[in-house]
């Protein structure tokens, strides 16, 4: 189904989109248009390419910014940045960025709230938050379970029913530096019933996320 960029909806003038690589705020290497075209019949190599740009500058990044030894890692809270596709079981498909903040208090044994942000490449957007469980796997690996409501703003983007939504994740993560982390994120969106249609949408990203170092300095300081 063809997207039509908002600009050709304000104005009626003619506006083709020239597909091609293009870079998203804090993001690099996602597969998109301009004007927020569709990614629906896009080869699933393009799909796979952009995620593993994505994946490649992560990885760039852990390398300049990892803490070297003896640095301390803030115990405060820790920020998330997903990359992916969403509607990736639906026709129409769409790049898909979010950024989740996730407080360090825990509310429960191992249970903290976060509050999150999203936008996608049809023009949606999500700014909600909820609860997150977090269960080590060894020393390297974790398990994250998260889900909570949220705002959905749909901008010309896909019809989810109701303004109100649930979003809800798991995620499985790997330590690749002290205090950085990678994961597989697979997500649900949902109205849970509350409006006419409830077509609910699914998910899936590369998660990146990290806490804030403190300096030796700044340390000894307090």
């Amino acid at each position: 189904m063809k997207q039509v960029c908002h600009a050709e909806k304000r104005s009626g003038a003619a506006i083709h989109p020239d597909p091609g690589w293009i870079a998203t705020p804090g993001f690099v290497g996602l597969a998109m248009t301009n004007c927020g075209q569709s990614l629906a019949g896009r080869p699933l190599r393009t799909l796979t390419v952009g995620i593993g740009r994505f994946a490649a500058v992560i990885l760039q990044v852990v390398a300049l910014a990892a803490p070297a030894a003896g640095d301390e890692v803030d115990r405060g809270g820790e920020i998330r940045f997903t990359a992916g596709v969403t509607g990736i079981l639906d026709n129409d498909r769409d790049a898909t960025a979010r950024i989740e903040y996730h407080f360090d208090k825990e509310l429960l044994p191992r249970i903290t709230p976060y509050l999150s942000a999203g936008i996608a490449t049809d023009g949606s957007s999500l700014f909600g938050g909820g609860l997150a469980y977090r269960l080590p796997l060894g020393e390297h690996w974790r398990i994250t379970l998260a889900s909570g409501p949220a705002y959905y703003d749909q901008n010309g983007g896909a019809n989810l029913g109701y303004e109100l939504e649930f979003v809800s994740y798991a995620e499985i993560a790997t330590e690749v530096a002290p205090g950085f982390w990678m994961g597989l994120n697979v997500g649900h969106i949902s109205n849970a019933g509350l409006g006419k249609v409830n077509p609910g949408r699914e998910i899936v990203g590369i998660t990146y996320s990290f806490r804030p170092r403190k300096s030796r300095a700044r340390t000894e300081d307090r």
